[in-house]
């Protein structure tokens, strides 16, 4: 779990798990990804990428050209999320893995990581625009499916129903059209 409801506590087993471990493997870096996520200079403006979704994107923040700016900076996988509603949350695995890295007494486990950020991405924008601008639209159109998918992901996880995590992976988020699922969960997994 990249972020739990907040509040709510990690699983308890994540404790164990984590003081147990010599090595501990985390998808990429969190900082690198975070710049990932803005398009790479020279990129087809985002209104031209998503000509669907971009105009709705625009009549939803008529007087927040801040927030239009920046979703024009973004590539279409990080607009398709940016336009869901926030939900509050608070740092998941990831941020106690690495704590614990820090550890000297007793020594921390290593951390690695399983993809570079460029991996990543690359697989994200193999998938064609139209896919993203529909991704965009049912965003658009389901602005509390984050709220939902974290909420109902947190129940499952912290219960150890790993099937049902999946279910609403592809139920509640941009997983539901199969050739994003296929990048961001199938050909990372194979990577």
């Amino acid at each position: 779990m990249h972020c739990v409801p907040r509040g709510r506590p990690l699983a308890h087993w994540v404790y164990d798990a984590i003081s147990w471990a010599r090595l501990i493997y985390l998808e990429h870096d969190k900082e690198e990804s975070d710049q990932g996520r803005f398009a790479p200079p020279g990129s087809q403006p985002i209104a031209r990428r998503l000509p669907n979704s971009w105009p709705r994107i625009q009549r939803k923040y008529p007087f927040d050209h801040v927030r239009v700016e920046h979703l024009s900076r973004l590539r279409p996988f990080a607009v398709a999320s940016d336009v869901l509603d926030p939900a509050p949350f608070d740092p998941g695995v990831e941020r106690l893995a690495i704590a614990r890295s820090n550890e000297t007494q007793p020594p921390g486990p290593r951390i690695e990581y399983l993809e570079t950020v460029a991996q990543s991405y690359a697989l994200q924008d193999g998938v064609s625009d139209d896919v993203w601008d529909a991704a965009v639209s049912w965003a658009l159109d389901n602005p509390a499916s984050f709220k939902t998918a974290l909420e109902t992901s947190y129940r499952a996880w912290v219960a150890g129903n790993f099937e049902e995590v999946d279910r609403i992976s592809t139920l509640h988020t941009q997983n539901k059209f199969a050739p994003i699922k296929h990048a961001v969960i199938t050909a990372r997994n194979y990577l």
